[in-house]
């Protein structure tokens, strides 16, 4: 009895040291993230994912760093497989969510990112994130709502917007003058 008391004992003890180690991986990909040095992030989680295949936040943030590295590489299968393991992971339908966003897919992107506000309502970058796709689709009013809600000033947006937009069509007038300028005391030009 004491015997198998021990042995129980040890199992536990055992899995609680591969899940530490696993959230030490993590938290090691997570600083390489931080650092942009995805490839060496990624054996980090994956290493991780070795330990403790059920690791949502791992298979999450592996999709993220391969996501990242803008390289072709199809991050899809972790981000689905974090949300299998934990179907109200509301962080990774919002980075499933910025995968669509990225490939044009606007109306799975607006699904994954409502999904995890309704997981997590004061989810202020899945907000903004559905805002700036809502812009894309021009469906104003409800990015301006979701802008809104992300602590984000709309009109600021679209005044910053604006003065950008002023600011290309002065330059735009000014280069248009400039070269009309030389044109003409260059002496080229139309001959009457």
């Amino acid at each position: 009895m004491v015997l198998t008391f021990c042995a129980a004992t040890l199992g536990i003890a055992a899995e609680t040291n591969q899940s530490d180690a696993a959230q030490l991986l993590l938290s090691r990909g997570d600083e390489l993230m931080g650092r942009r040095e995805y490839d060496e992030a990624i054996a980090q989680y994956t290493k991780a994912i070795e330990l403790r295949p059920d690791f949502a936040e791992a298979y999450n943030n592996r999709g993220y760093a391969v996501y990242s590295k803008y390289d072709g590489s199809d991050p899809l299968a972790d981000l689905n497989r974090a949300i299998e393991l934990r179907p109200n992971f509301a962080h990774a339908y919002n980075t499933r969510g910025c995968i669509y966003m990225a490939r044009g897919q606007a109306d799975l992107a607006i699904a994954d990112f409502g999904r995890a506000i309704a997981l997590q309502p004061d989810y202020q970058r899945a907000f903004r994130n559905r805002a700036n796709v809502l812009m894309k689709k021009g469906r104003v009013r409800e990015a301006f709502a979701d802008f809104k809600r992300a602590g984000i000033n709309p009109w600021r947006i679209a005044g910053i917007i604006g003065s950008i937009i002023l600011a290309f069509s002065a330059l735009g007038v000014w280069l248009l003058r400039s070269m009309l300028r030389r044109k003409g005391a260059s002496g080229v030009g139309p001959k009457e």
